[in-house]
């Protein structure tokens, strides 16, 4: 009694219905090339940049510290908070293109599964508000300037939106290299700042040792 081809056989045919069943819009799904999300996506991407310029100058500059305490940029902060909670929610609503078949995919449980195993562990880092806990643990408060740090990660969707775009060859190509040149301005900023968050702790200035004059005993 041969079972084997049979097992085989119901077991395409059912990866043939899932197929199908994925390739099923649904109305709650947002298509991954609509306009609703491209204006979605620009707009998150405009809190990214915000985040990439401001985010590293609270961690570092006790100024900057100061007027994040601000009423104005505590209700802004919450809004990015909240907006940046709600692109996680889109994340999960939006279908995907399989790149091996060039299918879109708006099978919720197939979406879910590909952002968990992506994106989803640095956007919920970069979006938990961590530092309004355990304000006066030094070492904890340092692991939650690490995850607000994780925002300028979102600045990678952006090339996403230029690789995508409806642009001639010339002007992606153009704003690739602005992209990029950005990207290394934003990535000396943050390092420049976090140099300072070290180095400001220890005011004591040594002076260099000339150790050819210092005799033996």
């Amino acid at each position: 009694m041969q079972t084997g081809p049979i097992v085989k056989g119901r077991k395409l045919h059912q990866d043939e219905l899932d197929l199908q069943d994925a390739l099923r819009p649904r109305w709650y799904i947002i298509r991954t090339d609509s306009l609703m999300r491209g204006r979605w996506d620009i707009f998150v991407m405009l809190l990214a940049i915000y985040n990439c310029l401001w985010t590293p100058l609270t961690i570092s500059f006790d100024w900057a510290m100061t007027m994040d305490e601000d009423a104005g940029l505590k209700v802004i902060n919450a809004l990015i908070v909240v907006a940046y909670s709600l692109d996680i929610i889109v994340q999960f609503l939006t279908s995907y293109y399989n790149i091996s078949t060039g299918d879109e995919i708006f099978r919720p449980s197939w979406i879910a599964i590909r952002y968990l195993k992506g994106e989803f562990l640095i956007d919920f880092l970069s979006t938990f508000p961590f530092r309004v806990m355990l304000t006066h643990d030094n070492n904890y408060q340092m692991f939650a300037s690490g995850c607000q740090l994780l925002k300028v990660l979102r600045i990678r969707k952006l090339y996403k939106l230029i690789a995508t775009s409806n642009l001639t060859i010339q002007t992606k190509a153009l704003t690739k290299i602005g992209f990029f040149s950005f990207f290394m301005f934003v990535y000396t900023h943050i390092i420049a700042c976090v140099i300072w968050y070290f180095l400001k702790t220890d005011y004591v200035f040594v002076t260099p040792t000339d150790f050819a004059n210092i005799r033996s005993r």
